[in-house]
């Protein structure tokens, strides 16, 4: 029978497991905006503070140095990306071809359909 479930290697490993489990669901958990930075850090702490408690090993390297997980944006770098930018570009100009339209043939409107365009 492989008992691996005991031996201390199979410890490591779940211990690496876990950190690793741990470390990647705080950063999903902070880049979807669920937590923040200081939340991201006193998970981590509490986490090492049990795992001393038990007496295994701490949880591994804090996640993200400063409690800012990889890959997600700072305050300063929390920008519009570029599909966005081409989306409220693409509407300033269907916005101005309208008006345009609706300009040009104004006087060949009638009074419902001024109003109607007045509305919108």
């Amino acid at each position: 029978m492989n008992d691996e479930a005991t031996t201390p290697r199979a410890s490591v490993d779940a211990e690496a497991n876990r950190s690793a489990w741990l470390t990647d669901r705080l950063a999903h958990w902070r880049e979807a905006g669920i937590i923040d930075a200081d939340q991201v850090r006193g998970i981590f702490d509490f986490e090492q503070a049990l795992a001393a408690e038990a007496g295994s090993e701490p949880v591994g390297v804090p996640p993200y140095g400063s409690a800012s997980p990889a890959g997600a944006r700072s305050a300063g770098e929390n920008r519009p990306g570029v599909l966005e930018a081409v989306g409220y570009l693409g509407l300033a100009v269907v916005a101005v071809g309208v008006i345009t339209l609706t300009a040009q043939h104004w006087d060949d409107l009638r009074t419902w359909a001024r109003i109607a365009a007045l509305a919108v």
